[in-house]
């Protein structure tokens, strides 16, 4: 697109100029030289396979640097000659070609937690491409300054793209259930209804839980486990019982509880926003 953009227009008018892609502002992109620091060949990462940490950091600072230098030209495009609205298009080409690499060196995070999860009341086709296109989000939205590693980021997004598959797909079985099966009792329906939607929350708490994504401490995942065991024969603990395991008072354990369910909350509330 970029090459036929410059054949057909030398003059490059701003209408056919693709507006820059949104980057995430950070100091090291003003600094002076970090177009030479971030680009410098000593560090060039493979053009293909998996990547290491620190090459991956690279290629996203690398990407994330090429939206700013676009954004601060496309400013002032008006302005810009000829041969510095090409350098805006090569930036723009840049940025892609780094994308790429990034969503190449990561589909194999996607296919992973496919075989380590089981969703049967979705195509694999459906879920798969659910989990795709929240790679692709990943990888426009991750901030390489925050201190974590993407495939963390991007796992967590994949997941809740599966969770928020499954949920669409368990309503619409409901709806199919209400339309094909006019002999059920109203009451019968309700009842049905009410159980599977209390089964799949507490699927998604148990996959919060176990996939860390409300990011709880030690101390609180202790009081939830043994406040609300996820064994039925488990015996649920009073907040005097955890608070004597703990030597902390029973009023500690209840403001720790509250602090883990309000992390909880936020993680589903999320969920059932991203679906609306």
């Amino acid at each position: 697109m970029v090459r036929d953009v410059l054949t057909s227009n030398p003059a490059l008018t701003r209408a056919e100029l693709p507006q820059p892609p949104r980057f995430i502002p950070h100091a090291e992109l003003r600094r002076a030289g970090a177009v030479h620091k971030l680009f410098r060949r000593s560090i060039d990462p493979p053009r293909e396979g998996r990547l290491t940490h620190p090459e991956e950091l690279v290629l996203f600072k690398r990407m994330q640097y090429c939206g700013y230098r676009m954004s601060r030209m496309w400013d002032d495009l008006e302005r810009l000659s000829t041969p510095e609205r090409k350098r805006y298009l090569r930036w723009y080409k840049q940025y892609f070609e780094i994308r790429d690499r990034l969503i190449n060196a990561n589909m194999g995070l996607v296919f992973d937690l496919l075989s380590k999860n089981r969703f049967t009341n979705v195509e694999y086709d459906e879920i798969r491409s659910e989990g795709l296109m929240a790679l692709l989000r990943a990888v426009d939205t991750y901030d390489p300054w925050s201190g974590f590693r993407f495939s963390t980021y991007a796992c967590n997004a994949i997941l809740r793209a599966f969770s928020r598959s499954a949920l669409m797909e368990s309503k619409r079985y409901h709806l199919r259930a209400a339309s094909y099966e006019p002999h059920m009792e109203p009451d019968q329906s309700d009842d049905l209804r009410h159980d599977e939607q209390l089964d799949y929350l507490a699927e998604r708490v148990t996959s919060a839980l176990k996939d860390d994504l409300a990011e709880l401490n030690d101390t609180e995942r202790f009081v939830l486990q043994e406040r609300f065991p996820l064994h039925e024969q488990a015996k649920r603990a009073t907040l005097k019982m955890v608070g004597e395991k703990m030597h902390i008072s029973k009023e500690r354990v209840r403001q720790i509880q509250e602090s883990a369910l309000n992390k909880l909350r936020r993680v589903l509330i999320d969920d059932e926003a991203e679906l609306l």
